[in-house]
């Protein structure tokens, strides 16, 4: 099912998606004043001015960010929701929420895990975040170079076109959910199932599960050219979490069957004094509009950015068990 907004640019993608909203993307862009696109360097911590608090194993998430995203939601009448996790986290063990969000359609935030499996299905080996990215080759660590250079417009740009063709290239509709199911496994998301007959914009992606797939991100195999781009977002996407400096994420938004609109990003974020966090936001505004979904998230990473808990590192901290990409 292909499902076009009239509220605000479109953000999801199917097999039989086309760039119906460039227009509409183009005509937001001049309006938005927003942060700029996060540098693709090692991110720096941030430090707030207050010490800050741990995600711990009791699933507990600050009392005081949890008090905000309850008072965001109230504030425009709507829904909002935070899901934290530390590297290592896997599906439930590890990520902490708040906020209460139902039907959660992945929208475009799915085009990170199938740009990754894309790579690794057409031959790319280069590894991980700060890995060797050439080959002897002479290709990008070995991958086909038009694979290669759908990555860009896919995740800066979220451009469906170019997310169509990475999931074409896996060799056919169950394979490329066999290849998206072990990525996520890969980061710790053993929940998610990516399926042959179900466009990849329509699945269901829990934020509790994406954050554990965001705060692994980096430790995943064939990862490193999706990461770098998710820091190179374009200025009219980059509201939310584009806010926090050295945040890689990538966003996605579109209208509900029952004319509501859902607005959301997941990532990997500096945390505080040091290491990183994977993070989910979601809002779903009370007058379902593009624009109040926008800012019910720039709140949300503003709330964040002043409650930033402790983070960790995925090197040290690796996910340890592992699924199968089965598929139907």
């Amino acid at each position: 099912m292909t499902r076009t907004s009239t509220n605000g640019p479109r953000g999801t993608w199917s097999r039989t998606s086309t760039r119906a909203g460039a227009a509409l993307l183009a005509a937001s862009a001049a309006s938005l004043l927003m942060a700029g696109c996060a540098d693709a360097s090692e991110p720096e911590p941030r430090v707030p001015d207050d010490p800050s608090w741990s995600i711990d194993a009791a699933g507990r998430l600050d009392p005081q960010l949890a008090a905000e995203v309850e008072k965001i939601a109230d504030e425009y009448d709507g829904e909002a929701a935070i899901a934290l996790a530390l590297p290592g986290a896997e599906t439930g063990d590890g990520p902490v929420e708040a906020g209460e969000l139902s039907d959660v359609s992945a929208w475009s935030t799915s085009k990170v895990p199938v740009a990754i499996a894309a790579l690794r299905e057409n031959g790319y080996t280069g590894g991980v975040e700060g890995g060797d990215d050439t080959s002897d080759e002479g290709g990008e660590a070995g991958a086909a170079s038009w694979v290669v250079d759908l990555i860009d417009p896919m995740i800066t740009e979220s451009d469906n076109d170019s997310a169509e063709s990475a999931w074409l290239s896996m060799g056919g509709e169950v394979a490329a959910a066999e290849s998206v199911n072990e990525v996520l496994g890969d980061g710790g998301d053993a929940r998610t199932q990516f399926d042959a007959w179900v466009p990849p914009g329509d699945v269901q992606w829990e934020l509790s599960d994406q954050a554990a797939f965001g705060a692994n991100l980096t430790c995943i195999d064939g990862a490193k050219p999706v990461v770098e781009a998710m820091g190179e977002i374009v200025d009219y996407q980059s509201y939310g979490l584009g806010e926090i400096d050295g945040a890689r994420f990538k966003g996605g938004w579109g209208p509900d069957d029952d004319g509501g609109y859902l607005s959301r990003q997941f990532g990997v974020i500096p945390a505080f004094g040091g290491g990183v966090i994977g993070v989910a936001i979601a809002a779903r505004p009370g007058d379902g509009t593009d624009d109040t979904a926008r800012e019910m998230l720039n709140d949300i990473a503003h709330a964040l950015m002043e409650r930033m808990p402790h983070g960790g590192d995925c090197e040290t901290a690796p996910v340890t068990s592992k699924r199968s990409g089965e598929a139907t």
